[in-house]
């Protein structure tokens, strides 16, 4: 395995990793304000 394939494999699963914490902070942060909106509704 060259260095290539290795920096390569670790970008791909930052990304992975990156999108997935940012994919459950939005659904977090929906959840939070749908509440909201309920209340005040």
């Amino acid at each position: 395995m060259t260095s290539y394939n290795v920096e390569q494999a670790f970008w791909s699963l930052r990304n992975i990793i990156g999108w997935q914490v940012i994919t459950i902070y939005n659904l977090k942060f929906l959840k939070f304000f749908s509440k909201k909106i309920i209340k005040s509704g």
